[in-house]
């Protein structure tokens, strides 16, 4: 009786949710989709959910809401996107991570025009490199940092790379190529100019100017 209610409570909610996910996302997603959910391994049967397109409101609908894995596979069952149960759900969202991967670069990297897979010859790739930090719901609060590398040649993301809150920010969570310009914050503890190894130079933001820049370009 209570999931029944809780079903009926979120409904309104979900179904809006859903009207973003029609007008805001859905014309956005990149092509290939079934591809990079069955290479992942994040839909390679479809057993009670039928496509990749369903998957993923799935994920956004458990993105934009508090629901428990219990109530959020009863409302995808009422809203006729899936007949699975919560525990095939979290089986579905541990194998994800790989597939949302692929559909964020994708995503990114087109919002701008032919970005280039290599820089040309004797141009550096400038790299920005930070971490977010996303706090769960619930009585714990606890945290996720989000490792993020940043290419300005590019114009997209590179590389993604999620931890708990045990894990502090470092270069190490990335691999860099030869001759790479990497910039982080103060929290990185990177000394200034001082080349790592394969002759990728890492430069503090702090006390960071252009003429630096253009000095290691």
């Amino acid at each position: 009786m209570n999931l029944q209610n809780n079903i009926s409570k979120n409904k309104k909610l979900l179904q809006e949710h859903l009207k973003i996910w029609d007008q805001k996302i859905l014309p956005y997603l990149p092509n290939k989709l079934d591809e990079s959910a069955a290479w992942s391994g994040a839909l390679q049967r479809k057993r009670g959910i039928h496509s990749v397109y369903d998957l993923l409101k799935i994920f956004f609908l458990y993105a934009c809401s508090s629901l428990s894995f219990r109530v959020l596979a009863a409302a995808s069952c009422t809203l006729g996107i899936s007949s699975v149960s919560d525990t095939a759900l979290r089986k579905r969202f541990a194998k994800a991570a790989p597939f949302l991967h692929e559909v964020l670069h994708a995503m990114l990297s087109g919002l701008f025009s032919c970005p280039q897979a290599n820089p040309p010859d004797g141009v550096k790739d400038v790299l920005l490199v930070d971490t977010s930090i996303v706090r769960q719901t619930g009585i714990s609060q606890e945290q996720e940092r989000i490792h993020l590398c940043y290419s300005l040649n590019q114009n997209r993301m590179k590389q993604i790379k999620v931890t708990d809150h045990h894990t502090a920010d470092s270069l190490t969570h990335f691999k860099f190529g030869e001759e790479d310009l990497v910039m982080a914050d103060a929290g990185y503890g990177i000394t200034p100019h001082i080349p790592t190894q394969n002759r990728t130079c890492a430069i503090n933001a702090y006390g960071f100017s252009l003429y630096i820049l253009i000095l290691y370009l």
